[in-house]
């Protein structure tokens, strides 16, 4: 079974996936090309003219009505047989031509496609019919071009259970759940899971197991994206509950949202197994940090000097180095011996500073 999901009104080919309306004309998208849907209601679609070898064949709205619910109508037509290039299948004032796909062992496959408006509702029907010698059989196929909305429930009770069951499809499909819209996929084998949005924007996750039970996930985190939790300042001090402390263990950034506005709190890279790290600057250079300790599950807040960690000297490149203490000048006829003690203290204080290497 076919599934188109779109009505497309374009001067422009759409996705093949679509219904397109081109100039008054419905087509859809068979075997790599766009396929006009049966005729124009009367008498003037398809790409016959009075050249071909067209059978005729007219039924009553009561058949073509039985013939859309699914069932056959068999019209006996004698000397008929599976040479025609197309069959005029005529309801009243309404026609429409069924194209040839296939012929075998002397009989023939005649298909159409028609859309049509039920209760405001486009649906889509395909109509078969097969002749072979005086007899042409006619059936129906309906071809969803919506997609269905599985209606699930929240729970593990034996009720909601065997509703959920009776209503999960193996794979992808568009959800219903606890006043939301969504996506969800799902295997016998291995259950599945529930992406929802509601009403006001937000989204909600769901994990689907194999029973039918399904319950919220408040741990999941969406993949490719940063992962940012905001906390109120009340909350820094006191233990966290066992969601928001796992949300926190694992998030990259926290936003504590105060009496002055949110502040942005990004984790450090020297966090360890025991506690975790997140800091902010401060406008006079100093860092505010929060401390996540794991065994309690308390955040707690300070505020640090940011250290300057100079790199050594060397005799090609600049370093940090120290000042050293303070050498008063010599007096023009100080003596030998104080000038060498000077001298030495000096060169002392400059190898300690790293001014002076080896």
């Amino acid at each position: 079974m076919s599934t188109i999901r779109t009505l497309k009104v374009s001067q422009n080919e759409p996705d093949t996936n679509s219904i397109w309306l081109y100039k008054g004309t419905m087509k859809y998208f068979n075997n790599g090309v766009w396929t006009t849907i049966g005729g124009s209601g009367n008498g003037e679609g398809g790409n016959h003219d009075v050249n071909d070898n067209i059978l005729e064949v007219s039924i009553t709205e009561d058949q073509y009505v039985n013939i859309l619910g699914g069932n056959s109508e068999t019209v006996n037509i004698e000397g008929i047989n599976s040479d025609y290039e197309a069959i005029m299948l005529k309801i009243g004032e309404y026609s429409y031509y069924l194209d040839k796909n296939i012929k075998t062992n002397g009989t023939a496959m005649y298909t159409v496609k028609i859309l049509m408006n039920e209760r405001g509702v486009p649906t889509l029907n395909q109509i078969q019919a097969i002749v072979s010698p005086g007899v042409v059989s006619f059936t129906g196929e309906y071809i969803d071009i919506t997609p269905k909305i599985v209606n699930l429930e929240i729970g593990d009770s034996e009720s909601v259970k065997t509703y959920n069951l009776e209503q999960l499809v193996s794979g992808f499909f568009f959800t219903k759940l606890d006043y939301g819209y969504g996506v969800g996929t799902w295997q016998p084998s291995t259950g599945g899971f529930a992406n929802v949005t509601t009403a006001y924007g937000n989204e909600v996750f769901y994990d689907i197991n194999i029973d039918g039970s399904i319950v919220k996930n408040e741990e999941y985190i969406k993949p490719n994206e940063p992962y940012t939790i905001q906390l109120e300042s009340t909350q820094i001090g006191t233990p966290l509950d066992a969601i928001t402390a796992s949300h926190v263990s694992k998030c990259g950034e926290i936003i504590i949202d105060g009496p002055t506005g949110p502040v942005t709190y990004t984790r450090s890279v020297d966090s360890t197994s025991s506690a975790v790290y997140f800091t902010s600057n401060k406008k006079n250079g100093t860092l505010q940090v929060l401390t996540y300790n794991i065994a309690n599950s308390t955040l707690t807040a300070s505020v640090v000097d940011q250290e300057c960690t100079l790199p050594a000297a060397t005799k090609t490149s600049l370093g940090g180095v120290m000042a050293g203490t303070n050498i008063a000048d010599l007096a023009a006829d100080t003596d030998l011996a104080t000038v060498i003690g000077t001298v030495n203290g000096l060169l002392a204080q400059l190898r300690a500073s790293g001014v002076l290497i080896s």
